[in-house]
Order: C-alpha cells, then structure tokens, then sequence
C-alpha cells in the first residue's frame, strides 16, 4: 500500500497492475486508465472520483490521475497469483536444497 497526496491539478503517472484498488480518502480525482491494445483512436474515458470513494483498475498499464481538488489517495496492488506463488515456493525450496547439498563449501 502505499499513500499519495497531490495539490489541486497535479498530474500523477503510474503503472498500475489489473486488480489494483485506488482509496480517495480526500479530495477529488480524475483518472484516465490506458487505452486498450486494439484501441487505433487511444480513446479513453476519464473517472472521476470524490472523497471516500475507490476504483479497481481494470487492466494493467498506465494510469493518470489528476487532482482536481487538493487529493491524498492510497494505492493497493492485489496479491499474486497462484502462478507467482508456487513460483515462490520452487525458488525458495531450490535454494534450500542447493544449500543443504553445497553447504558452506564452495563452487568454484
């Protein structure tokens, strides 16, 4: 999580994952999520946000979020995926084999 103020028309830039949450809690927003792969005219709709109001990005790419009020918002990436956390556990249990069968002596 992490918590972002901006003055009133301050433009942020940020790559935001699919899934991601954004938290107004003050202030108000307007956000422009990125333009779709297939989209040739980049048309793109513009939210806006008030206080104590959340959005959930709903594809990954960039996203601009401008204050039209001065904002503070919280920023929320989703957890991951099955796939990234059996990645995790394989890495994590290869390093512990590698570990047992070197030990503290060295390869090279």
């Amino acid at each position: 999580m992490h918590i972002t103020t901006l003055r009133e028309k301050q433009i942020f830039h940020g790559y935001f994952t699919a899934g991601s949450h954004i938290h107004l809690s003050a202030g108000a927003l307007c956000l422009r999520e990125a333009a779709s792969w297939c989209d040739a005219l980049d048309y793109s709709i513009e939210i806006a946000l008030c206080e104590g109001t959340s959005y959930q990005i709903q594809r990954s790419g960039w996203l601009q979020i401008r204050a039209t009020k001065d904002a503070e918002f919280l920023s929320e990436v989703p957890e991951p995926g099955t796939l990234m956390r059996t990645w995790q556990r394989i890495k994590l249990r290869g390093e512990v084999l590698l570990t047992q069968l070197v030990g503290s002596r060295r390869l090279f």
